[in-house]
């Protein structure tokens, strides 16, 4: 079981996307346990959210849609998707092209996730999690 979502964005382990956000906030410098859609993947009695984010500085920037949202279900509006992408497209030479566990090029894997999102934008669609 895992992640599947419409317009072959992403296709894996829950686990896997997790690490994917975890690469795409390390390279904006956003701590994604911040987001709202954060879910540590072992949580423990202790682990709290980082509060000390000023979040004027991201509010505007797409990349928020993606780190935000749940890692199991709904959608990224087809609005946000050309953004989204174009974002996504800009950080992605900050990711390293080698990965670990079930993502082995998490470049690889941004520029797939963008290209999705850019068949649902020019589609007229949402992107479906599920």
């Amino acid at each position: 079981m895992g992640l599947d979502t419409s317009h072959n964005c992403w296709h894996g382990a829950y686990s896997a996307f997790n690490r994917f956000r975890h690469a795409i906030a390390e390279a904006v410098g956003i701590p994604l346990d911040s987001m709202e859609g954060y879910e540590p993947m072992f949580p423990t009695p202790e682990e709290e959210r980082s509060e000390s984010v000023s979040w004027a500085r991201y509010e505007h920037d797409p990349i928020c849609i993606l780190l935000n949202h749940s890692d199991c279900d709904g959608e990224i509006a087809n609005e946000h998707c050309l953004a989204l992408a174009a974002r996504i497209e800009e950080i992605s030479p900050k990711l390293r092209e080698s990965g670990e566990g079930h993502i082995p090029d998490y470049r690889a894997a941004a520029l797939q996730f963008a290209k999705g999102l850019r068949d649902a934008a020019e589609a007229g669609e949402d992107v479906e999690f599920g």
